[in-house]
């Protein structure tokens, strides 16, 4: 037929292909949409080329559509390697990374376990410090008594926080302490009654929070009381738990100081004491901070009374007691406890004194809780009466090295799964892999309608060009479905044969059906090969499908208008002849299927043993940790608490300081990093990035199981939107389907992130509050 088309001499043979393979570099060096901006110009270019020579209409909308359907399977087969290369990339990239993958989850381990100390030991060793300097000042019998029995119980706790810590049990200890954590807002109330600070002024609204929330709101609510206690000189602190508009709201402010809250205090005052709050996180300036020489400790859970507030009030302790003894890393580790929990964490000046505000989304929330009568203003007396034990909840016992690497989140092993809405599959659509089942449907439409419009020799009438443009989309179309329901679209592409078959002999179309079955036979061999791609090993679905193709084309062909003689014996003999090229293009499939199967394999298995080497590294901090504290920490605890337990307040102090030096030593090696610059491309090491970038990464439904491919590229996105950030908020949603990033980026990182979504056939989308989402699926 392409004889017949005028086009003359060599081009027909020399220029299509030549278009051809430059549509196909386009696709695989370049983004879907300039590569289809590239499939557009030459099919409107040979469209208009046709016209200008004359043409009639009917051979040049076949030349074009001809055009439009091989232009777009170079435009599919350069997309499809494209995606390959990127796979291909990647998994060299996840294997290059694998000796470091379990280093990265250890120095991950060795930062929570960091986290999990500042917020247990170090709170402890500091309560003690704090109150027996400030009681050993004040000189009073009851106070250096009552400071005495504060130390020895703060001490006892310590040791079970410890234990828990890395499962070890200090020398000569009992059953560990498997009390749970804070989990209900009324530990916010313990928390206020019984902490030493007789200048705080509490009030709860809030009826109730899910346990996730209030265990980080009690982290919140210790933390910025802690830090009052340690660094405040007088002055009034304010803690409010409200609930207003679906979220529940905590603010502790400070005030200055007064003259009659710098007059010593008596067993029996009810002045109030200030504090403030945690310095500024990495992205503040020193100059906001009310003490920037001091930084505070990391998030606390944990923190037990003594009469340090006493003793700060009258000027006597506190403060530089433990000058130099915090971490840094108080508000930024809060920062990245609320944003997990999907809040919001702000501190800074307020007028003359300093606020810290969390607020956290709550769910079927009630739109005016009830409020509670407000506490009163905690005195002195109170503050000791209640026992130390309504203190003593602590983090829940930490996980099991299982646990820590399959959250693969910084500070985040206990976080709650954030909810997210489902990830659209429309994401992706044109420029992933249903764009080549799409350019199949198009080149078949197009090999079969487009040949018949340039065809000279038969004319077609008006009725018979959209009977037969009809059958050729219905032959055409179950090739979209060829990768989801084989057996059916093959089915469906069959059922075409006979109704054109029915069609001649009634004389509605000259066109014989045994041609047509030959002329697109390869839209029943493409389907018959992916029924052996996803039916693997399973010979009966492709028996059936094989001898159905083999049946349909012998009858069809048998039918035709050169048969003479038996036809069902031609019709037997063809049969025979079509099933080879049809077992062929089964059995292809098959064979792919086994070896992308084996790959899966040794991918899967590959995987398990990372992960292994992971949680071997996890065990590894926990144990040189354990062995750390067991000749630092929990020696110098245990001689706390037989200092206290002889009455020795001096010797409590002794020790406790020591044993903060020691934490300080412990804490100084664990935030040592462990990997270089370049962490691998894994979930492992999108924890490491998020904990260097003091980061927050939200596991939306829970963290699902990702290829290679998909990993590595889902690492390269947060790295891109991490860049040059610090406190950034990340929500990774995967839903087996493929996995969906979102979070900010700057105006360079967002072209390359798109070139990353397009490279790995998924999508990319800006939202309206600066942030955007790179979807990768699953292949």
């Amino acid at each position: 037929m392409l004889e017949e088309v005028p086009m003359g001499g060599w081009a027909p043979a020399v220029v299509p292909p030549a278009v051809a393979a430059a549509l196909y570099v386009l696709a695989l060096r370049r983004t879907a949409g300039v590569a289809a901006a590239g499939v557009a110009v030459v099919t409107v270019a040979v469209a208009v080329t046709a016209l200008a020579l004359g043409e009639r209409p009917g051979p040049v909308a076949g030349a074009t559509l001809l055009t439009a359907g091989c232009a777009a399977v170079a435009w599919a087969l350069g997309r499809s390697g494209r995606r390959r290369r990127a796979r291909r990339l990647a998994l060299e990239a996840y294997r290059a990374a694998a000796g470091a993958a379990a280093e990265a989850a250890g120095e991950v381990e060795r930062h929570r376990l960091a986290a999990e100390l500042h917020d247990t030991a170090a709170h402890r060793f500091t309560g003690i410090v704090v109150g027996a300097a400030s009681a050993l000042r004040l000189a009073d019998p009851d106070l250096q008594a009552r400071a005495v029995r504060d130390a020895a119980e703060t001490a006892r706790l310590a040791e079970g926080e410890l234990e828990r810590l890395t499962g070890v049990r200090a020398p000569g200890g009992g059953a560990q302490d498997e009390r749970p954590g804070p989990c209900d807002l009324a530990d916010l109330d313990a928390l206020v009654a019984a902490w030493p600070d007789p200048r705080v002024t509490y009030v709860r609204t809030a009826r109730s929070a899910p346990p996730e929330i209030a265990a980080v709101a009690y982290r919140v609510v210790r933390e910025a009381l802690t830090n009052a206690l340690r660094y405040a000189e007088g002055g009034t602190v304010r803690a409010a738990v409200e609930q207003a508009a679906g979220r529940l709201v905590i603010t502790l402010v400070d005030g200055p100081a007064t003259a009659q809250d710098a007059a010593p205090l008596s067993d029996d005052s009810t002045s109030r004491h200030s504090g403030t709050t945690p310095a500024p996180g990495p992205d503040e300036t020193a100059a906001t901070s009310r003490d920037a020489r001091t930084p505070p400790l990391p998030s606390a859970v944990g923190r037990s009374p003594g009469l340090a507030g006493a003793g700060t009030a009258a000027g006597l302790g506190g403060r530089r007691d433990v000058e130099g003894l915090g971490g840094g890393h108080g508000l930024a580790g809060l920062r990245v406890a609320v944003a997990e929990c999907g809040g919001v964490l702000s501190a800074g000046p307020e007028g003359a004194g300093w606020a810290v505000r969390a607020e956290f989304p709550l769910k079927d929330a009630p739109s005016a809780p009830a409020p509670s009568a407000p506490a009163p203003s905690v005195s002195a007396p109170s503050a000791l009466a209640p026992s130390v034990t309504a203190l003593s909840a602590s983090a829940a016992s930490p996980p099991g090295p299982a646990a820590v690497v399959s959250a693969a989140l910084p500070l985040s092993v206990s976080a709650p799964p954030v909810s997210a809405p489902p990830v659209p599959r429309r994401w992706g659509g044109w420029r992933g892999g249903p764009a080549s089942n799409g350019a199949l449907v198009l080149f078949a439409v197009a090999w079969s309608v487009g040949f018949s419009l340039l065809a000279d020799d038969v004319p077609l009438s008006a009725g018979e060009v959209a009977l037969l443009a009809v059958l050729f989309v219905a032959h055409a179309l179950p090739l979209a479905v060829r990768a989801r329901a084989p057996l059916p679209g093959l089915a469906a592409a069959l059922s075409v044969h006979p109704v054109l078959l029915a069609a001649w002999f009634a004389g509605w179309t000259t066109q014989p059906a045994g041609d047509f079955f030959l002329w697109c036979l390869w839209v029943e061999l493409t389907l018959l090969y992916a029924v052996g791609v996803q039916g693997g090993r399973r010979w009966r679905p492709g028996a059936a499908a094989t001898a159905a193709v083999a049946a349909a084309g012998g009858l069809v062909l048998a039918c035709g208008p050169g048969i003479v003689g038996d036809r069902a014996a031609a019709g037997a003999v063809l049969a025979s002849g079509l099933a080879v090229p049809a077992t062929a293009a089964w059995a292809l499939g098959v064979g792919v299927a086994r070896l992308r199967a084996r790959r899966r394999t040794a991918t899967r298995d590959e995987q398990v043993r990372l992960s292994r080497e992971a949680e071997a590294a996890v065990r590894a901090e926990r144990a040189r940790l354990e062995a750390r504290l067991r000749s630092s920490a929990l020696r110098r605890m245990g001689a706390v608490l037989a200092a206290a337990e002889r009455g020795r307040l001096d010797v409590v102090l002794a020790e406790a300081r020591a044993g903060l030096a020691a934490l300080r030593e412990s804490l100084d090696e664990l935030h040592s990093p462990v990997v270089g610059d370049d962490p691998p491309p894994t979930f492992a090491g999108i924890a490491l990035l998020a904990t260097r970038h003091q980061a927050a990464v939200r596991y939306a439904g829970g963290r699902r199981e990702a290829s290679p491919g998909v990993e590595v590229a889902a690492f390269t996105a947060v790295e891109l939107m991490l860049r040059g950030r610090t406190g950034a908020e990340i929500t990774v949603t995967g839903d087996g389907a493929g996995t969906a990033v979102r979070g900010p980026a700057s105006p360079r990182a967002v072209r390359r992130l798109r070139a990353l979504a397009d490279a790995a056939g998924g999508g990319f989308t800006a939202h309206e509050d600066g942030t955007v989402t790179v979807w990768l699926p699953e292949t």
